[in-house]
């Protein structure tokens, strides 16, 4: 799915989900999402059995939201961009697992509670926090953006404190996540289960000069983790220092469930990485966001920036923190990668042509309450 300001592309019918893969090898399917952006107007609840899609509207319909919008109560940041809590994605969750634990299962759970403005319940808050007067995250985090975007930087204490409310918002979330692997052990009693951990982005935090996530693809945004468990496979505290991707998980996944891969699936199976095995696995991997594109390929990356039309190009092994762009001191890397920048983009843009939609109103609210916007 690609996101074009009010316009996007949802995920076309003809490509092949996970749970469509699974389903005809006796799997239920199921999924709990949150975030606007994976329900079925995107498409990318396609193949589910169950798809548990709750968001903010049993709160727009509380007395709080209607007051709110008839401009009788002025509530805070937090309530007027309300989402669902860690907490209530594993209820659901584990409500699914025991609905459907009498047959094979793939379940998909997606949390949001690490988005900002950082909202850990109270009870987290302080985790990381050295401070008791620490102003709430919202407000922290609405007035620093406020002053990046009138070209001020914010105080160093503003950024920590809004690292430790992140912080604490991770260590939440990793908290409910361990919820429902316990519920997932005492299924697992039965059988064996694969669990992988995941994540879409990171956020930044002022490394290149910006806040969140709707920023130029740094590595503080695409390098995230990816954790593969399975007790009976794979050997525990094996570390992977290739590149991988998200497009590698299906192949995985097809490798340990011993299933066949759709032809037109990309990737490539992460079991001989994972099993110590010596080969050759070199890549490309691809990041878009909403006006820029990258390309990591063995030490190297690029960077195409369409509002401006540059490009720049980092090497990651002499400098991880990609503070000096080599886009005029490489040209042989460069022009490999950006010629790779071009084929992608070039495609990216034919689906566009193809498939896109104007998003409705309702939609528009919901993913710009979100920050997306």
């Amino acid at each position: 799915m690609m996101h074009y300001g009010d316009t996007y592309v949802p995920l076309p019918e003809a490509c092949i989900t996970i749970p469509e893969v699974l389903k005809p090898h006796g799997y239920r399917t199921a999924c709990v999402v949150t975030n606007t952006y994976l329900r079925d107007k995107f498409g990318m609840t396609q193949g589910f059995d169950v798809a548990d899609q709750f968001g903010a509207l049993h709160f727009k319909l509380s007395i709080c939201w209607m007051l709110h919008k008839l401009r009788l109560l002025k509530c805070p940041y937090y309530a007027t961009h309300w989402k669902p809590k860690a907490s209530e994605v594993t209820d659901r969750a584990i409500a699914l697992l025991r609905r459907l634990e009498d047959a094979p299962l793939f379940l998909f759970a997606h949390y949001m509670d690490t988005h900002a403005p950082y909202l850990p319940p109270p009870a987290f808050a302080n985790k990381f926090l050295d401070i008791d007067d620490a102003p709430r995250p919202e407000e922290i985090y609405r007035s620093t953006a406020n002053l990046i975007k009138d070209g001020h930087s914010p105080d160093d204490r503003s950024i920590e404190t809004l690292k430790s409310y992140y912080d604490a918002c991770i260590y939440y979330t990793d908290h409910e996540i361990g919820r429902l692997l316990e519920e997932l052990q005492r299924i697992s009693k039965k059988r064996s289960s694969m669990v992988i951990v995941t994540s879409d982005h990171g956020d930044e935090f002022l490394e290149h000069g910006h806040l969140g996530h709707i920023n130029i693809a740094h590595e503080e945004l695409v390098h995230v983790p990816l954790i593969c468990w399975h007790p009976n496979r794979y050997p525990a505290g094996m570390r992977v220092g290739s590149l991988v991707r998200h497009i590698d998980i299906m192949p995985t996944l097809r490798d340990m469930l011993g299933f066949s891969k759709p032809q037109e699936a990309m990737g490539r199976s992460l079991e001989p990485l994972i099993f110590g095995e010596d080969i050759d696995f070199d890549c490309e991997s691809y990041a878009q966001g909403v006006f820029n594109v990258s390309i990591n390929f063995r030490n190297w990356k690029a960077i195409y920036v369409d509002t401006t039309s540059t490009y720049a190009l980092y090497d990651l092994t002499q400098d991880p923190g990609e503070t000096r762009n080599l886009w005029a001191e490489e040209p042989e890397h460069m022009s490999i990668l950006r010629d790779l920048l071009d084929e992608y983009m070039e495609a990216a843009t034919d689906i566009a042509d193809q498939k896109q939609r104007k998003l409705d109103p309702e939609i528009m609210k919901r993913l710009k309450a979100l920050g997306y916007l």
